[in-house]
């Protein structure tokens, strides 16, 4: 079996539902299908997602976006961590 395909049945086995994607642009749309634009969404540091833009791209469609990088206080990072964890996504 090849790498990607064992990996993907293994997630499977342990109960999750994995998908892959050739391109940035499959993953990004497939991510946007999956968030509404009606969604709150707390981040806490993915490189993956960084490197995607994807707060960027759910920012100017209308998500709030939770992102502790953005604090300029240990106070108001604490507050932005505590909206993260009650956020939809």
């Amino acid at each position: 079996m090849a790498g990607k395909e064992l990996i993907l049945r293994n997630l499977k086995q342990r109960g999750f539902e994995p998908y892959y994607f050739e391109t940035r642009e499959e993953a990004l749309k497939k991510l946007l299908e999956m968030i509404p634009s009606d969604r709150t969404i707390g981040f806490g540091g993915s490189m993956t997602l960084e490197a995607l833009n994807v707060k960027e791209m759910l920012l100017e469609r209308g998500n709030s976006v939770y992102d502790r990088a953005k604090a300029e206080t240990p106070e108001e990072a604490q507050e932005i961590m505590r909206n993260a964890l009650l956020s939809d996504v």
